[in-house]
């Protein structure tokens, strides 16, 4: 049996899927002809069994195929991560980010949150996406940067 180095560098960085659900059928997207798994989201435990195993965890991205927001156990998930002093961001179509889930994020503490839209207007919002939620996001997103004005808090930074 080989000797483990005990000098070992356990990763800094890490990429969790939390979910391989989406609210989306994007036309770019692997999910677009189906999705050949069971559908499943991560837990709180998991997520923490998974962390607790890299003590020197600094950045840490909760996203993957899947649409984050619809994980219910997003912001305990942040809210875990934040407290050992992680930088935490996910990508997210955005469709679900009202008010509710606008200040579980803020309240959790995450980091960043990144928006990704694949257009910059309905119609070809629609195309790539199949969607007619374009409007809907962007006043999710107008809502969510007032929110943060008005409670003069600058996370989380959104892109």
């Amino acid at each position: 049996m080989a000797a483990i180095d005990m000098n070992l560098k356990l990763p800094r960085n890490l990429y969790i899927e939390v979910t391989n659900r989406c609210n989306l059928k994007c036309r770019a997207c692997i999910l677009y002809q189906g999705s050949w798994e069971s559908a499943r989201d991560v837990t709180l435990d998991e997520l923490v069994r998974i962390t607790d195993q890299l003590p020197q965890l600094e950045h840490i991205a909760l996203h993957g195929i899947g649409e984050p927001l619809l994980n219910p156990a997003l912001p305990a998930m942040i809210r875990h991560l934040k407290n050992r002093n992680t930088f935490v961001f996910f990508n997210s179509n955005g469709i679900l980010l009202d008010e509710n889930r606008q200040n579980a994020l803020i309240n959790a503490g995450l980091d960043d949150l990144r928006i990704s839209l694949d257009a910059a207007n309905q119609h070809d919002y629609k195309a790539m996406r199949d969607s007619d939620r374009f409007e809907q996001i962007v006043s999710n997103l107008r809502a969510f940067v007032n929110r943060l004005r008005r409670l003069k808090v600058s996370r989380p930074a959104l892109s």
